[in-house]
């Protein structure tokens, strides 16, 4: 046994590999297509004059979004080995995401009230977020706690992804928010 952190020719299954007709990943795809679109005029376009912050928590969050894709394909394609791994640095991302969204929240609350077209607008999207931030905590808790019940799963960290919609939509029919 060794204690690599990367799967071997022996962690592969000795059938071959089988797919589960489950192709999450591309509606996950569309998904990130969507966020990418929704953040582009204010987050991805302009990636060099990002804060700390900002950077942070659009690479947490995006990097989560990818991790997702990743693994719906990994478990499709059968590779157990490299979804258990890939799931201990995905841990990590949700944490840090969750931690860089506090900032954000602030940003976007400080930044809607110097412009009194955009309170209300600034207010509703705060508290999208502070609920967002709640459900993604415990959908992520479900999901972990589920581990062996592969559809409680799947689902749960598959509506972690639509809790990212609201804010990339708000921002592309508004024409780029904070």
């Amino acid at each position: 046994m060794t204690s690599s952190v990367a799967p071997t020719l022996a962690d592969r299954p000795s059938t071959p590999l089988r797919r589960t007709g489950r192709p999450d990943h591309w509606w996950l795809l569309a998904s990130l297509g969507v966020v990418v679109l929704g953040f582009w005029p204010s987050f991805f376009r302009s990636l060099r004059a990002q804060d700390l912050a900002h950077t942070l928590h659009g690479f947490t969050a995006s990097g989560w979004l990818v991790g997702l894709v990743l693994q719906a394909w990994l478990i499709d394609r059968g590779e157990r080995a490299w979804h258990r791994r890939v799931a201990q640095v995905m841990i990590a991302m949700a944490v840090a995401m969750v931690v860089t969204s506090i900032p954000m929240m602030e940003s976007i609350l400080r930044g809607g009230m110097a412009n009194p077209g955009f309170r209300p607008l600034a207010r509703m999207l705060v508290v999208y977020d502070i609920t967002a931030l709640v459900l993604f905590t415990a959908l992520l808790s479900v999901a972990l706690a589920n581990v062996r019940r592969a559809a409680i799963h799947r689902r749960a960290l598959g509506a972690t992804a639509m809790l990212a919609i609201p804010p990339a939509l708000a921002r592309f029919l508004s024409g780029s928010l904070v």
